[in-house]
C-alpha cells in the first residue's frame, strides 16, 4: 500500500535575534491510509511545528514531502499550499479556528469552494457531511451560537469534507 504522506529528512530552523534555534531535525515518518499517529513529546519539542508543516501551514528548511508518493516540491508555498490543504489534508485546530461571520454551513463547505466545485455538489455534500456530524439543523446557525462540543464537530465535518468520506454517488 503507498504512502499518503511521507516526510524525510524535515529540518524547520527558527531565527531569535543572533541565536538558531533548530525545532525539527531530521525527522522522518511515513502513513500509509488508515493509519494513526500519536505525535508526543515535551512542550517546546517541535510537535506543532512537525504539524505544520505536514498540514501545509509552514514550509521546512530541508528536506523533502511526498504526497501519494509525489514530491512536492513547494509544499508548504502559496497557491499549492491551498490546493494540498483542500484536496487532501483535514486539520482540525485545538481552539477550532472557525470564521466567526459564516454559519456552520459556510465554514464546512468553505474547502470546497476553495477548489471550484459545483455549487450543487457542495450543497449535497454539506448537507449530508453536517447530518453525519449531528448538525444537520444547525447548518443556518452562526457558529458562535454552538457549544463547545458542536464547534469541535462543525471543524470535523470541515477537515472531512474533501477526503472522500462521504461516498461520491450519494453526493454529486
Amino acid at each position: 500500500m503507498e504512502n499518503i504522506i511521507e516526510i524525510k529528512n524535515i529540518h524547520k530552523f527558527y531565527k531569535n535575534g543572533n541565536e538558531t534555534l533548530e525545532a525539527l531535525k531530521g525527522i522522518s515518518l511515513a502513513l500509509k491510509q488508515g493509519e494513526i499517529l500519536a505525535i508526543m513529546g515535551s512542550s517546546g519539542s517541535g510537535k506543532s511545528t512537525l504539524l505544520h508543516i505536514m498540514g501545509a501551514m509552514d514550509v521546512a528548511d530541508e528536506g523533502e514531502i511526498y504526497l501519494n508518493g509525489i514530491l512536492e516540491k513547494n509544499y508548504g508555498t502559496e497557491p499549492d499550499a491551498t490546493k494540498i490543504r483542500c484536496e487532501n489534508i483535514g486539520f482540525i485546530f485545538q481552539d477550532f479556528k472557525l470564521i466567526q461571520d459564516f454559519t456552520v454551513e459556510e465554514n464546512v463547505s468553505l474547502p470546497l469552494i476553495l477548489t471550484s466545485k459545483k455549487s450543487k455538489e457542495i450543497n449535497k455534500r454539506t448537507e449530508e457531511i453536517l447530518r453525519l456530524a449531528g448538525l444537520g439543523d444547525r447548518g443556518r446557525n452562526p457558529v458562535d451560537s454552538l457549544s463547545g462540543g458542536q464547534k469541535q464537530r462543525v471543524a470535523i465535518a470541515r477537515a472531512l469534507i474533501s477526503q472522500g468520506i462521504i461516498p461520491r454517488s450519494s453526493a454529486a
